[in-house]
């Protein structure tokens, strides 16, 4: 169905770096590192099931893709999807933000609530379905800006296996 709008989607996996709101996992996951801190510097922090994935996108990645479909000229497709393209393990992001500055000393995993079900791991194809617009992501989860998220002082820290 055309419209007379000319409308540009684009569809975002889950970004990762600083000012990432609670309602998505890396920033519920930097929210309850904070409420840690508050409590004591070396504390313990309770997390859920670790091993499921996720596409996670650097916020550097995806301000770039806005500017660059902001600045094209001509017609792009109407729905762009923004992602790294691949499934990383929670556990990655967690080790990321307990390797980040201030974090608290052991992140400790809860039972997943129903064993033995597998979840689907949700990866945007990032490749246009027609032409090529020039972005593909730069920044891997390992080279996220994870530090930015927590902003304190060096704290040792581990993800519990």
């Amino acid at each position: 169905m055309e419209s007379p709008i000319d409308a540009l989607v684009l569809r975002v996996t889950d970004p990762v770096g600083p000012g990432a709101p609670p309602a998505a996992l890396p920033g519920r996951l930097t929210a309850e590192l904070s409420r840690a801190l508050a409590h004591t510097p070396h504390g313990t922090l309770r997390v859920g099931d670790l091993t499921v994935h996720r596409d996670f996108v650097d916020v550097r990645d995806v301000a770039r893709a806005v500017a660059l479909a902001l600045a094209l000229p001509g017609r792009l497709p109407r729905l762009l999807n923004i992602g790294s393209g691949r499934a990383a393990p929670v556990r990655d992001l967690a080790q990321g933000l307990a390797d980040a500055p201030g974090s608290p000393a052991l992140w400790r995993r809860r039972p997943p609530r129903r064993a033995g079900r597998r979840r689907a791991w949700p990866v945007l194809d990032v490749t246009p379905r027609s032409g090529s617009w020039g972005w593909r992501p730069r920044f891997t989860l390992a080279g996220s800006r994870l530090a930015g998220a927590l902003g304190r002082g060096r704290c040792p820290a581990s993800v519990a296996r």
